[in-house]
């Protein structure tokens, strides 16, 4: 189709790390039958990579609308950021008159405000994953509110029931200011996000859509899911890592190898939580997940005895003094083991990986989208709620114990079958609900 053809589409996919994991793959296919213009949420240091994609037609134009004020007030600070959404949004929606928007996210401001703009001007507004949807979400904020909480405990050196107080009475004022003060003060109406204010007892998302008219998933399973616990309009597609996964790697990362490489993949939060729930001390904690993961290595190494071992840690888990005391462990148990740094492209080092292990990080739901034969494992072995998210998923090689790994025969994984995925692509599910 001719470009000036093409109708525009907004699309929002949210931070660098998410771009890279779903929305490049997204803005890839729809570029095909729309001209894409890409709302940048948060900062990326590559806006390079931007360029080149403007450049090739991939995109029609991109739109930094990441909002940082140097003002220290925080209320200041998210009145500013506010205003720039609302206004953005308005000069962005008369200079392009886009026919959809799709975004990463439902229930932040800066989405809301985006949102909110669509619907008045009857711009078919859709929420995509940018990443796979967790089986149960409001255990999945528990686990990080969890989280939050243990590295609130160690910064200040203060007790549990004060860093609680602290988490909740940030949550539950920032909720109020962020959706009823500031938007009212601004535009004369507050927002009604999907989730609550009071995360402790009751369920985290309300189950009403007010801002969205679809949701898209990638497989049958999420979709249930959203639809059970979130209450989405969902919809589920073939991934488009499927349909344009190749163009994607050889732009992005060039001739890619594959190595005799195990990728440990940590999942976060992971260590707090257990600290939390079984009421132990923060050694007890650290030595708990140093003994699984020093025995699942060691199996691993018994299996695959010429492999490279490397751990990538997440930038959060870098500055996490415990999960860095497992590791370190893990280092003086075998010297062999390569600490990679927080700022290596993920989807890089899954892509050259033979071997990709985890506990139920979504590192596995991307890896197993991919065409190329990989070993995927999920480790059920640390008692997290979530833990057994790919029990069930073909493809992905699940354990709940460690006896169970030992006993594995590696030599019978079969590539996933591709008669699993939802037919629906997202080009096709475009066309039916928004046009060419």
């Amino acid at each position: 189709m001719d470009d000036k053809q093409k109708k525009t589409v907004f699309f929002c996919p949210g931070p660098e790390y998410l771009f890279y994991n779903t929305g490049i793959y997204c803005l890839w296919e729809l570029s095909r039958s729309y001209a894409v213009v890409l709302l940048v949420d948060f900062p990326y240091s590559d806006v390079g990579k931007l360029e080149k994609l403007k450049e090739k037609g991939i995109l029609k134009d991109y739109i930094y609308i990441y909002c940082n004020p140097s003002i220290n007030l925080k209320l200041f600070k998210m009145f500013q950021r506010q205003c720039h959404y609302y206004r953005s949004s308005k000069l962005a929606f008369n200079k392009y008159q886009p026919v959809a928007i799709i975004q990463h996210s439902g229930y932040y401001p800066l989405n809301l405000y985006w949102f909110q703009e669509a619907s008045l001007l009857n711009c078919t507004r859709i929420r995509i994953d940018a990443s796979n949807s967790s089986g149960d979400p409001n255990n999945d904020m528990q686990v990080m509110n969890t989280m939050h909480i243990g590295r609130l405990q160690y910064k200040f050196k203060i007790p549990y029931w004060l860093a609680f107080l602290f988490r909740y009475f940030n949550l539950i004022t920032s909720y109020y200011f962020c959706y009823y003060i500031v938007p009212f003060v601004i535009t004369g109406r507050v927002f009604k996000p999907n989730i609550r204010p009071f995360p402790i007892k009751k369920k985290w998302y309300r189950k009403k859509i007010n801002y969205y008219e679809y949701s898209v998933a990638y497989s049958e399973k999420e979709k249930s899911d959203l639809i059970v616990y979130c209450g989405e309009p969902a919809i589920s597609i073939r991934n488009p890592i499927y349909e344009v996964g190749g163009n994607v790697f050889s732009f992005i990362y060039g001739e890619i190898s594959e190595k005799d490489e195990i990728l440990i993949l940590p999942t976060d939060g992971e260590v707090e939580y257990i600290k939390k729930v079984k009421k132990i001390s923060d050694e007890e904690a650290i030595q708990y997940f140093f003994v699984r993961w020093s025995e699942a290595i060691d199996i691993m190494l018994k299996k695959f005895p010429f492999y490279k071992v490397c751990i990538k840690l997440k930038h959060s888990q870098t500055n996490d003094f415990m999960f860095q005391s497992v590791v370190n462990r893990l280092t003086e148990h075998n010297g062999n083991i390569s600490i990679l740094p927080s700022n290596k492209n993920t989807q890089e080092l899954m892509l050259r990986a033979k071997v990709i292990l985890t506990s139920y990080s979504s590192v596995l739901w991307w890896a197993n989208h991919l065409k190329t034969k990989k070993i995927l494992i999920s480790l059920d072995i640390f008692d997290i709620p979530e833990g057994d998210l790919f029990s069930n998923t073909e493809g992905i090689c699940y354990f709940d114990s460690l006896e169970a790994l030992a006993k594995y025969d590696f030599s019978k994984v079969s590539q996933k079958r591709k008669s699993i995925l939802p037919e629906l692509t997202l080009t096709a599910f475009m066309k039916k609900h928004v046009g060419v």
